[in-house]
C-alpha cells in the first residue's frame, strides 16, 4: 500500500519534472515522466501548456494512477 501512495505522489511530481527534464537535460526522459498527460493533450488535441483546467485535473489523475500502477507493479518484481 506504502509503494502506492509513494507512487501517486510521485505522479504529481512527475508532470513537472518531466516538463523541466525535457527541456533542460533529455526530451526522451521528459516525455516518459510526462507521458500520461501527452496522451490526454494528444486525445484531446489540445497542447499540454494550453490545456483548460477540467484537463489538466484528468492528467494529474491519469498521471498519479499510472505512476502507482508502475510503482506496485516494481514493487511486486523486487
Amino acid at each position: 500500500m506504502r509503494t502506492v501512495v509513494v507512487g501517486a505522489v510521485f505522479g504529481m511530481i512527475a508532470i513537472w519534472l518531466g516538463l523541466f527534464v525535457g527541456l533542460q537535460v533529455n526530451v526522451v526522459l521528459g516525455q516518459l515522466l510526462i507521458f500520461p498527460a501527452a496522451v490526454v493533450a494528444t486525445l484531446s488535441g489540445v497542447p499540454i501548456m494550453k490545456m483548460p483546467l477540467a484537463l489538466w485535473i484528468i492528467a494529474i489523475a491519469l498521471q498519479c494512477l499510472t505512476w502507482a500502477l508502475i510503482f506496485l507493479l516494481l514493487g511486486r518484481l523486487a
